[in-house]
């Protein structure tokens, strides 16, 4: 809880309370982190993920309960994608996700950062 890292929504309602008039936003990424745990859909995942600059996704045992299997076991076949596992103990897996891009699924394109 007290990584110093940023997390996506962070506790649904104390940004409810002290950000009374970006609800909506709020609402808008709980949407979205529960579609990207849920979704068997690695490119809808990996969209959410680049879009709110992830670096880590955690799957415990409430991920595990409450979305389902297809949605979860998708991260352990991502490492084509950047995705990798750093800690595994019990139902707890740590990933790692270092984006390597758009391109094909997997590994950036040769233009990619090339000079105009």
């Amino acid at each position: 809880m007290y990584t110093g890292l940023p997390s996506v929504v962070g506790w649904d309602w104390h940004q409810r309370q002290q950000r009374v008039e970006y609800a909506w936003a709020v609402t808008q990424r709980r949407s979205e982190v529960d579609l990207a745990f849920s979704t068997a859909d690695v490119s809808r995942a990996l969209e959410i993920m680049r879009k709110y600059g992830v670096r880590y996704v955690y799957v415990g045992e409430l991920e595990r309960a409450y979305y389902p299997k297809d949605g979860i076991d998708k991260f352990g076949q991502m490492g084509g994608y950047g995705l990798s596992p750093v800690y595994e103990m019990g139902p707890v897996t740590i990933y790692e996700f270092r984006d390597v891009g758009p391109s094909l699924g997997f590994g950036a394109s040769a233009q990619e950062g090339a000079s105009p």
